[in-house]
């Protein structure tokens, strides 16, 4: 789940206009190597910048201009807000069900 997660975060920055990001994913295991969490995250030193928008400086002066964030991140999450737990409760009643439990 975290990989269409991810893809779709993809799509949604290729159509704003952004081509590349870093990308860091984390996953948390037990001792059973089981998942308990997974973190996705933006790595780009300038990822805050396009996100919430910033100030324009020309050679260390400001401008009095301000670039309007994109906020790409903030749309996928509400996209995803509502379809990602049934997603995990299908994933986890099909995962329950294989094992008959």
């Amino acid at each position: 789940m975290p990989e269409t997660w991810l893809k779709n975060a993809m799509k949604n920055a290729r159509r704003i206009g952004l081509r590349y990001f870093r990308w860091k994913t984390v996953k948390e295991e037990n001792i059973w190597h089981q998942v308990n969490e997974v973190q996705i995250k933006n790595t780009s030193k300038i990822f805050h910048l396009l996100e919430n928008g910033h100030v324009k400086w020309l050679f260390g002066k400001n401008t009095g201009g301000y670039v309007p964030g994109k906020h790409w991140a903030e749309k996928t999450r509400e996209e995803w807000k509502d379809k990602f737990p049934s997603d995990v409760k299908d994933h986890v009643d099909d995962m329950l069900g294989r094992h008959n439990l």
